[in-house]
């Protein structure tokens, strides 16, 4: 209800209580219980996760890393993309390489759902899916940092 006693509308591009999350199957792979922010996302008490700004950024930067990893920093067009590039790669050469080849697969997939592609991989690895979906928001909170995001 409004102050003039008349029941609100929601805003433009508000989801209304009950209505399924738009979050991604890594968001949902990695919520957390209670209002903590953790990573790159919040879960607030109606059960909707919201995303940082950066988290579809960086997750493109990954994707575009991990599918050209060989590639020649003149064949990438624009300033922006190399230094995402750049970033990336220095990132990566700072972590483990099992943990490298982790994400790389990751990224690399074009499984629709991202959620199956995790499980493959702790299946894989032979580790909980939590632990994939925990190095994930690592390296993505570090690629961040790097680039100047937060």
């Amino acid at each position: 209800m409004n102050l003039h006693g008349t029941e609100k509308e929601n805003a433009p591009g508000r989801k209304r209580t009950g209505q399924k999350s738009n979050c991604t199957g890594e968001d949902d792979a990695i919520m957390h219980e209670d209002n903590k922010t953790h990573g790159n996302k919040e879960l607030r008490s109606d059960n909707r996760c919201i995303k940082c700004f950066y988290a579809e950024y960086v997750n493109h930067m990954l994707r575009f890393f991990c599918r050209y990893p060989k590639i020649a920093p003149d064949d990438i067009m624009t300033d922006a993309d190399r230094k995402n590039w750049h970033v990336c790669k220095t990132v990566f050469d700072n972590i483990e390489s099992q943990n490298a080849d982790i994400i790389r697969e990751l990224y690399v997939s074009r499984d629709v759902n991202f959620n199956n592609a995790g499980a493959q991989l702790a299946v894989k690895y032979g580790m909980p899916e939590k632990h994939i979906w925990r190095l994930v928001r690592t390296v993505r909170e570090q690629i961040a940092r790097e680039r100047g995001l937060i």
